[in-house]
């Protein structure tokens, strides 16, 4: 058996999901005090493989005792209800007591396939694969960090539950310099510097300032020009570089678009 991992859920259509799944009345006598609105997830398998053409992100697949939520993650499929997912991974540290070391966020979140596995002998349980177009991952202990935004155009369309005081550190990435940043080198790439502009007010903090680092009114129309001329020569990844390396030059700088990582743009 693996480490502990609880999950919080939050649907865009049913609110909070895993409230009351950790309870006797969801699990009998598996409940934990203290975790009485999470779920208890005793296998997780995040997928990502590269083939040279750049990385895929195959999605999340958990496994997790039938309880109180089993209803409404079908209701979620069968709804495609868009999700707002938290697992949170504990462990034993040196002292032997239980420390949360490893947490993993998902946003845009919608379940691809739910299967129950009701055997002899056996504990009632169900896997279930979800799909996302935000994930952050954060080491806690060592302050290491990983995220990836499929598609900045469509940032406006993922659900955030409106209180959630856990995830704050989770909400530093979306908000920052660097998602400013690239939210400019998306408005250059698909000629609409004002769209995603405003994408960048609508998100806050120093998102706006990151994106008018590079696109202001001095720049943006030479920056829409300079991307017109690469697209009629280049493939698209061959252009993305080019125009990376022009927004830095704008700036003086070699490359304004650091602690992001760019898969893909469509």
């Amino acid at each position: 058996m693996s480490n502990i991992v609880y999950l919080t859920v939050t649907g865009e259509q049913q609110g909070s999901i895993s409230a009351g799944c950790g309870t006797t009345e969801s699990i009998g006598n598996r409940w934990q005090s203290g975790h009485e609105d999470e779920i208890f997830t005793f296998s997780l398998l995040n997928s990502i493989t590269n083939t040279g053409l750049g990385s895929q992100f195959h999605g999340i697949t958990f496994c997790k005792l039938i309880d109180k939520s089993t209803p409404l993650f079908i209701n979620s499929i069968n709804n495609n209800e868009q999700l707002f997912m938290e697992f949170d991974f504990y462990r034993i540290n040196r002292f032997g007591r239980w420390e949360k070391y490893y947490y993993i966020q998902l946003r845009g979140a919608f379940l691809s396939a739910i299967h129950h596995q009701i055997f002899e002998n056996q504990l009632d349980t169900e896997t279930i694969t979800v799909s996302y177009e935000f994930i952050l991952c954060q080491h806690l202990i060592t302050n290491t960090e990983f995220s990836y935004l499929a598609l900045p155009e469509n940032y406006n369309r993922l659900f955030l539950p409106n209180s959630k005081n856990k995830t704050n550190n989770g909400l530093k990435t979306l908000n920052s310099e660097a998602v400013g940043r690239l939210l400019a080198a998306g408005g250059v790439y698909n000629g609409n510097i004002e769209g995603f502009r405003d994408t960048a007010e609508k998100l806050g903090g120093d998102a706006i300032k990151g994106y008018d680092q590079i696109l202001n009114e001095k720049t943006a129309g030479i920056a829409i020009a300079t991307a017109s001329i690469l697209l009629t020569k280049r493939s698209n990844v061959d252009t993305y570089t080019e125009i990376n390396s022009y927004l830095g030059k704008l700036r003086g700088q070699q490359k304004l678009l650091d602690s992001i990582d760019i898969i893909e743009i469509i």
